[in-house]
């Protein structure tokens, strides 16, 4: 029982996860420095009656980085969005940049954190 139960869980947890995923057009560092750019397709799987101006509910922040490039959100598939982002590293306080994308609406919430090590 206790096997069935952890699977499901299992299961739960990687589809949560899986909404919202990113990938690195360019191998993702261990550490980057300001200047350097990072290029990023974010795919989002959303409720399959989610239409262009309700994509406009999906937010990308940033912290220690600027948006330089990004594309409108595109339907690939039924329910399922692609958007490109080109990201530069900027000077901040800390040793941390952030991307943080998010969609919130009533019948769903989706949420995503990408954090790059900054080298001083």
């Amino acid at each position: 029982m206790r096997y069935y139960l952890g699977l499901l869980l299992l299961c739960i947890a990687v589809q949560i996860n899986a909404q919202i995923q990113v990938k690195y057009l360019k191998e993702k560092q261990e550490q980057y420095k300001i200047g350097d750019r990072i290029e990023l397709l974010v795919r989002m799987k959303t409720l399959p009656e989610t239409c262009k101006s309700g994509m406009k509910q999906a937010k990308v922040f940033v912290s220690g980085l600027d948006i330089g490039n990004q594309t409108d959100w595109a339907e690939v598939s039924k329910g399922l969005w692609e958007k490109k982002l080109s990201l530069l590293i900027i000077q901040n306080n800390k040793n941390c940049a952030k991307i943080t994308i998010m969609r919130k609406v009533d019948k769903e919430s989706l949420f995503h954190q990408e954090l790059f090590n900054i080298k001083q």
